[in-house]
């Protein structure tokens, strides 16, 4: 069996979500590569027009060029059938960006690496998946009743908003519980923002449809459990000041909060101390030094680079490739 993505191509509206998922997935900033890409033409003379959408990434072939013409074996062709991409080996040569027909990888100048799909490999291969559910408010395509994200390159008319009812929502995740995640535990919640802009009621209905919904699933599916972040930043904090100003988003000192929370119901007690380290490497990550070649701040990155590589050897299932690669370029 071999693996890879079906798009239905007469079912895409070009709303781009695919492609907003797989860069949020992947940490890549809006003005990045696009490893998953949908494009729009336009086609015919007018008054006969008309436009198309056009979905790609990664074909996965059977005989990828990016694999055979590869120096390193950076590029390799997985057991599951997929081509897949080794970051450690990669030298940036960008043979694989040449041989590519269709611009699957592409060369990331701030890493001087090649990135590629990687059909979702580390949700296919997690342990848990947790799953926060925000809104129960959706847009349905009039044409044809579907359930879609709003297209703001299309008429609004051509949307109906409306909120989901429990069951819909259940039965939405059905397929997914019986199927891929039948095995897989699954953490649920649903998100503490508010969505002011439903109105106060209507966000109240719109969580709590969401909250029914997930335990009615987790009644019926044994792989699922709830953690109530949603719960803890409405009835445990409660109070304005654990908002930002524009009273919809958590404020830092709840999210931490959360996060205890969570770490306390969820995790094992020997990974805060690792936590703590990665914290350390993120602030460290964000600095920005007036002057990068003052050796104190070169020593800096040296000592940084050190302890990367011990975190790296002490748990090897973690990718600390970037940070690497940051403090020893």
């Amino acid at each position: 069996m071999s693996l890879g993505f079906y798009v239905d191509l007469a079912s895409c509206i070009g709303c781009k979500t695919c492609q907003v998922a797989c860069k949020d997935r992947r940490d890549i900033q809006v003005a990045g590569p696009r490893l998953r890409r949908v494009d729009t033409f336009e086609c015919g003379t007018y008054p006969e027009v008309a436009m198309f959408h056009l979905n790609i990434s990664c074909n996965h072939c059977e005989s990828p060029a990016c694999v055979a013409n590869c120096p390193t074996g950076a590029m390799y062709k997985d057991d599951d059938g997929t081509a897949q991409h080794d970051d450690e080996a990669c030298i940036g040569c960008q043979t694989c960006v040449n041989s590519c027909p269709y611009g699957a990888p592409q060369f990331i100048e701030e890493d001087k690496i090649v990135q590629k799909c990687d059909t979702c490999r580390a949700l296919r291969e997690a342990g848990y998946l947790i799953l926060t559910l925000g809104t129960a408010w959706v847009y349905q395509l009039r044409e044809t009743g579907e359930i879609v994200c709003n297209c703001h390159k299309r008429p609004s008319g051509e949307f109906l908003r409306r909120r989901l009812s429990v069951d819909e929502v259940v039965g939405g995740f059905v397929p997914l519980l019986e199927g891929p995640l039948k095995d897989k535990p699954v953490i649920w919640t649903v998100s503490p923002v508010r969505h002011l802009g439903d109105g106060l009621p209507e966000n109240a209905l719109s969580k709590s449809t969401l909250i029914v919904a997930i335990h009615r699933l987790i009644e019926r599916y044994p792989q699922c459990c709830y953690f109530p972040a949603f719960e803890i930043m409405t009835d445990d904090l409660r109070d304005y000041r654990f908002y930002e100003k524009d009273m919809a988003h958590p404020s830092e000192v709840a999210v931490d909060y959360i996060w205890e929370q969570f770490c306390c119901a969820a995790l094992d007690p020997s990974c805060t101390g690792v936590f703590r380290k990665i914290d350390a490497l993120n602030r460290a990550l964000a600095h920005r030094p007036l002057n990068p070649e003052n050796p104190a701040y070169r020593a800096f990155r040296h000592q940084k680079a050190a302890e990367v590589r011990a975190l790296q050897q002490a748990y090897p299932d973690l990718d600390f490739s970037r940070e690497l690669n940051f403090f020893e370029s």
